[in-house]
Protein backbone atom coordinates (compact mmCIF):
# COMPACT_ATOMS: atom_id res chain seq x y z
CA UNK A 1 0.00 0.00 0.00
CA UNK A 2 2.38 2.49 0.92
CA UNK A 3 4.71 1.52 -2.60
CA UNK A 4 1.31 2.34 -4.12
CA UNK A 5 0.43 5.37 -2.41
CA UNK A 6 3.98 6.65 -2.77
CA UNK A 7 3.82 6.21 -6.97
CA UNK A 8 0.91 7.99 -6.85
CA UNK A 9 2.46 10.84 -5.38
CA UNK A 10 5.12 10.42 -8.08
CA UNK A 11 2.55 10.44 -11.06
CA UNK A 12 1.26 13.59 -9.20
CA UNK A 13 4.66 15.25 -9.39
CA UNK A 14 4.97 14.50 -12.97
CA UNK A 15 2.09 16.12 -13.93
CA UNK A 16 3.82 18.87 -15.95
CA UNK A 17 5.04 15.72 -17.96
CA UNK A 18 1.61 14.61 -18.58
CA UNK A 19 0.39 18.23 -19.90
CA UNK A 20 3.41 18.21 -22.08
CA UNK A 21 2.67 14.51 -23.67
CA UNK A 22 -0.94 15.82 -23.87
CA UNK A 23 -0.09 19.12 -26.07
CA UNK A 24 2.85 16.46 -28.25
CA UNK A 25 -0.55 14.16 -28.83
CA UNK A 26 -2.62 16.49 -30.09
CA UNK A 27 -0.10 18.32 -32.57
CA UNK A 28 0.94 15.02 -33.85
CA UNK A 29 -2.29 13.77 -34.12
CA UNK A 30 -3.75 16.75 -36.65
CA UNK A 31 -0.48 17.89 -37.63
CA UNK A 32 -0.27 18.55 -41.93
CA UNK A 33 -4.19 18.53 -41.60
CA UNK A 34 -6.15 21.36 -43.15
CA UNK A 35 -8.75 21.43 -40.94
CA UNK A 36 -6.91 20.22 -37.51
CA UNK A 37 -9.16 19.74 -34.29
CA UNK A 38 -12.33 20.33 -36.34
CA UNK A 39 -12.46 16.70 -37.37
CA UNK A 40 -12.94 16.06 -33.31
CA UNK A 41 -15.98 17.74 -34.14
CA UNK A 42 -16.83 16.40 -37.44
CA UNK A 43 -16.04 12.37 -37.03
CA UNK A 44 -18.89 11.99 -34.25
CA UNK A 45 -21.25 13.77 -36.91
CA UNK A 46 -20.28 11.77 -40.07
CA UNK A 47 -20.57 8.90 -37.97
CA UNK A 48 -24.13 10.09 -36.73
CA UNK A 49 -25.41 11.10 -40.02
CA UNK A 50 -24.58 7.32 -41.42
CA UNK A 51 -26.11 5.24 -38.80
CA UNK A 52 -28.88 7.74 -39.19
CA UNK A 53 -29.41 6.95 -42.87
CA UNK A 54 -28.74 3.21 -42.13
CA UNK A 55 -31.24 2.64 -39.42
CA UNK A 56 -33.92 5.44 -39.93
CA UNK A 57 -33.96 4.65 -44.07
CA UNK A 58 -32.84 1.61 -45.06
CA UNK A 59 -33.44 -0.75 -41.91
CA UNK A 60 -36.76 1.52 -41.51
CA UNK A 61 -35.78 1.62 -37.55
CA UNK A 62 -38.24 4.40 -36.37
CA UNK A 63 -37.59 6.37 -33.29
CA UNK A 64 -37.80 9.93 -32.12
CA UNK A 65 -35.33 12.19 -31.60
CA UNK A 66 -32.93 9.22 -32.87
CA UNK A 67 -29.63 11.66 -34.02
CA UNK A 68 -29.98 12.52 -30.22
CA UNK A 69 -30.22 9.17 -28.96
CA UNK A 70 -27.62 7.88 -30.88
CA UNK A 71 -25.08 10.82 -30.65
CA UNK A 72 -25.42 10.36 -26.61
CA UNK A 73 -24.12 6.97 -27.20
CA UNK A 74 -21.31 7.46 -29.39
CA UNK A 75 -19.25 10.20 -27.79
CA UNK A 76 -18.88 8.27 -24.67
CA UNK A 77 -17.92 5.26 -26.40
CA UNK A 78 -15.95 6.97 -28.76
CA UNK A 79 -14.15 8.58 -25.59
CA UNK A 80 -13.41 5.17 -24.19
CA UNK A 81 -12.48 3.23 -27.45
CA UNK A 82 -9.83 5.11 -28.94
CA UNK A 83 -8.50 6.13 -25.18
CA UNK A 84 -7.43 2.24 -24.35
CA UNK A 85 -6.80 1.73 -28.56
CA UNK A 86 -4.18 4.29 -28.39
CA UNK A 87 -2.69 3.58 -24.94
CA UNK A 88 -2.02 -0.24 -25.94
CA UNK A 89 0.63 0.79 -27.94
CA UNK A 90 1.99 3.78 -25.68
CA UNK A 91 4.52 1.88 -23.46
CA UNK A 92 6.28 0.54 -26.65
CA UNK A 93 5.92 3.68 -28.48
CA UNK A 94 8.46 5.26 -26.03
CA UNK A 95 10.60 2.98 -25.04
CA UNK A 96 13.27 4.92 -26.30
CA UNK A 97 13.22 7.69 -23.55
CA UNK A 98 11.60 5.17 -20.60
CA UNK A 99 15.06 3.44 -20.93
CA UNK A 100 17.22 7.04 -20.89
CA UNK A 101 15.02 8.50 -18.02
CA UNK A 102 13.81 7.51 -14.54
CA UNK A 103 10.42 8.69 -14.17
CA UNK A 104 6.33 7.14 -13.66
CA UNK A 105 5.66 5.06 -16.78
CA UNK A 106 2.42 5.43 -16.21
CA UNK A 107 2.27 8.98 -17.60
CA UNK A 108 1.63 7.47 -20.93
CA UNK A 109 -1.70 6.24 -20.70
CA UNK A 110 -2.38 8.65 -18.86
CA UNK A 111 -1.55 10.97 -21.26
CA UNK A 112 -3.75 9.60 -24.11
CA UNK A 113 -6.59 9.32 -21.98
CA UNK A 114 -6.07 12.89 -21.04
CA UNK A 115 -5.62 14.03 -24.50
CA UNK A 116 -8.88 11.96 -25.93
CA UNK A 117 -10.57 14.00 -23.01
CA UNK A 118 -9.70 17.36 -24.42
CA UNK A 119 -10.97 15.87 -27.68
CA UNK A 120 -13.55 14.46 -26.08
CA UNK A 121 -14.65 17.97 -24.29
CA UNK A 122 -14.67 19.09 -27.70
CA UNK A 123 -17.26 16.80 -29.26
CA UNK A 124 -19.51 18.21 -27.11
CA UNK A 125 -20.08 21.11 -29.21
CA UNK A 126 -21.88 18.86 -32.29
CA UNK A 127 -24.04 17.42 -29.69
CA UNK A 128 -25.23 20.84 -28.86
CA UNK A 129 -25.64 21.47 -32.16
CA UNK A 130 -27.85 18.63 -32.96
CA UNK A 131 -29.96 19.46 -30.00
CA UNK A 132 -30.59 22.86 -30.83
CA UNK A 133 -31.84 21.66 -34.52
CA UNK A 134 -34.14 18.95 -33.01
CA UNK A 135 -35.30 21.16 -30.43
CA UNK A 136 -34.36 19.04 -28.07
CA UNK A 137 -35.11 21.16 -24.29
CA UNK A 138 -31.35 21.48 -22.38
CA UNK A 139 -32.92 20.41 -18.95
CA UNK A 140 -31.18 21.25 -15.54
CA UNK A 141 -30.38 17.05 -15.49
CA UNK A 142 -27.43 18.29 -18.08
CA UNK A 143 -25.78 19.84 -14.38
CA UNK A 144 -25.27 15.84 -13.93
CA UNK A 145 -22.85 15.23 -17.07
CA UNK A 146 -19.47 16.28 -15.40
CA UNK A 147 -20.11 13.33 -12.96
CA UNK A 148 -20.87 11.10 -15.60
CA UNK A 149 -17.81 11.99 -17.43
CA UNK A 150 -15.30 11.57 -15.01
CA UNK A 151 -16.99 8.13 -13.98
CA UNK A 152 -16.10 7.05 -17.21
CA UNK A 153 -12.79 8.35 -17.67
CA UNK A 154 -11.84 6.68 -14.36
CA UNK A 155 -13.18 3.53 -15.98
CA UNK A 156 -11.42 3.86 -19.03
CA UNK A 157 -8.11 5.25 -17.56
CA UNK A 158 -8.34 1.46 -15.81
CA UNK A 159 -8.43 -0.03 -19.08
CA UNK A 160 -5.84 2.20 -20.38
CA UNK A 161 -3.46 1.00 -17.83
CA UNK A 162 -4.38 -2.53 -18.22
CA UNK A 163 -4.07 -2.89 -22.18
CA UNK A 164 -1.40 -0.74 -21.99
CA UNK A 165 0.56 -2.50 -19.54
CA UNK A 166 -0.28 -6.09 -20.34
CA UNK A 167 1.03 -5.18 -24.50
CA UNK A 168 4.45 -5.15 -23.18
CA UNK A 169 4.18 -8.85 -22.62
CA UNK A 170 1.93 -9.83 -24.79
CA UNK A 171 2.14 -8.01 -28.23
CA UNK A 172 -1.15 -9.93 -29.58
CA UNK A 173 -3.40 -7.57 -27.86
CA UNK A 174 -2.38 -4.95 -30.38
CA UNK A 175 -4.01 -7.09 -33.07
CA UNK A 176 -6.89 -8.05 -30.99
CA UNK A 177 -7.97 -5.04 -29.41
CA UNK A 178 -10.16 -3.72 -32.35
CA UNK A 179 -11.89 -7.42 -32.79
CA UNK A 180 -13.00 -6.93 -29.34
CA UNK A 181 -14.03 -3.61 -29.35
CA UNK A 182 -15.78 -3.97 -32.83
CA UNK A 183 -17.84 -6.84 -31.10
CA UNK A 184 -18.48 -4.58 -27.56
CA UNK A 185 -20.08 -2.20 -29.74
CA UNK A 186 -22.85 -4.34 -31.43
CA UNK A 187 -23.18 -5.82 -27.69
CA UNK A 188 -23.95 -2.30 -26.47
CA UNK A 189 -27.07 -0.18 -26.85
CA UNK A 190 -25.89 2.81 -28.50
CA UNK A 191 -27.60 2.04 -32.18
CA UNK A 192 -30.10 0.93 -30.77
CA UNK A 193 -32.93 0.43 -28.08
CA UNK A 194 -32.54 -2.55 -25.33
CA UNK A 195 -35.75 -3.05 -26.11
CA UNK A 196 -35.82 -4.10 -29.70
CA UNK A 197 -33.30 -7.14 -28.42
CA UNK A 198 -34.80 -10.56 -28.27
CA UNK A 199 -35.52 -11.92 -24.69
CA UNK A 200 -33.11 -14.92 -25.82
CA UNK A 201 -30.02 -12.20 -26.12
CA UNK A 202 -30.92 -9.89 -23.75
CA UNK A 203 -28.23 -11.42 -21.52
CA UNK A 204 -25.71 -10.85 -23.30
CA UNK A 205 -26.77 -6.73 -23.16
CA UNK A 206 -27.70 -7.00 -19.32
CA UNK A 207 -23.91 -7.90 -18.31
CA UNK A 208 -22.35 -5.83 -20.72
CA UNK A 209 -20.33 -3.12 -18.51
CA UNK A 210 -20.33 -0.90 -21.19
CA UNK A 211 -23.97 -0.32 -20.95
CA UNK A 212 -24.24 1.42 -18.09
CA UNK A 213 -21.41 3.78 -18.87
CA UNK A 214 -23.82 5.13 -22.16
CA UNK A 215 -26.93 5.37 -19.88
CA UNK A 216 -25.45 7.41 -17.53
CA UNK A 217 -24.10 9.68 -20.08
CA UNK A 218 -27.18 9.40 -22.42
CA UNK A 219 -29.90 9.88 -19.49
CA UNK A 220 -29.66 13.79 -19.09
CA UNK A 221 -29.02 14.42 -22.97
CA UNK A 222 -31.84 12.27 -24.80
CA UNK A 223 -34.36 11.60 -21.63
CA UNK A 224 -33.88 14.94 -19.77
CA UNK A 225 -33.64 13.51 -16.57
CA UNK A 226 -31.03 11.51 -14.09
CA UNK A 227 -30.12 8.03 -14.80
CA UNK A 228 -31.40 5.49 -12.88
CA UNK A 229 -29.64 4.74 -8.99
CA UNK A 230 -28.46 1.17 -10.25
CA UNK A 231 -27.06 2.45 -13.35
CA UNK A 232 -24.92 4.96 -11.62
CA UNK A 233 -24.20 2.69 -8.97
CA UNK A 234 -23.21 0.14 -10.98
CA UNK A 235 -20.87 2.63 -13.28
CA UNK A 236 -19.06 3.77 -9.98
CA UNK A 237 -18.42 0.25 -8.98
CA UNK A 238 -17.03 -0.80 -12.35
CA UNK A 239 -15.25 2.47 -12.97
CA UNK A 240 -13.39 2.05 -9.46
CA UNK A 241 -12.68 -1.19 -9.81
CA UNK A 242 -11.47 -0.66 -13.42
CA UNK A 243 -9.21 2.02 -11.80
CA UNK A 244 -7.71 0.01 -9.26
CA UNK A 245 -7.03 -3.08 -10.95
CA UNK A 246 -5.61 -1.41 -13.80
CA UNK A 247 -2.90 0.50 -11.69
CA UNK A 248 -2.17 -2.70 -9.21
CA UNK A 249 -1.69 -4.48 -12.33
CA UNK A 250 0.55 -1.62 -13.81
CA UNK A 251 2.27 -1.00 -10.68
CA UNK A 252 3.23 -4.35 -10.48
CA UNK A 253 4.77 -5.19 -13.65
CA UNK A 254 6.47 -1.67 -12.99
CA UNK A 255 10.26 -2.53 -12.69
CA UNK A 256 9.44 -5.44 -15.26
CA UNK A 257 9.16 -3.60 -18.45
CA UNK A 258 12.36 -2.34 -18.81
CA UNK A 259 13.08 -6.32 -19.11
CA UNK A 260 10.56 -6.30 -22.21
CA UNK A 261 10.52 -2.68 -24.38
Amino acid sequence: MTTSVAAVRELYRFRELVANLVSRELKVRYKRSYLGMIWTMLNPLLQMSIYTIVFSSVMRFDMRGYPVFLLSGLLPWMFMHQSVSQSVPSLLGNAGLIRKIRLPKAVFPISVVASNLVNFGFSLAPLVLILLVTGTPITPAFAFLPLSILVLVMFTAGLSMLASSLTVFFRDIAHLIEVFFSLWFYLTPIIYREDVIPEQYRMLIHYNPARHFVAIFRGPIFEGSLPSLSSFTWALGLATGSLLLGWAVFHWNDRRYIHYL
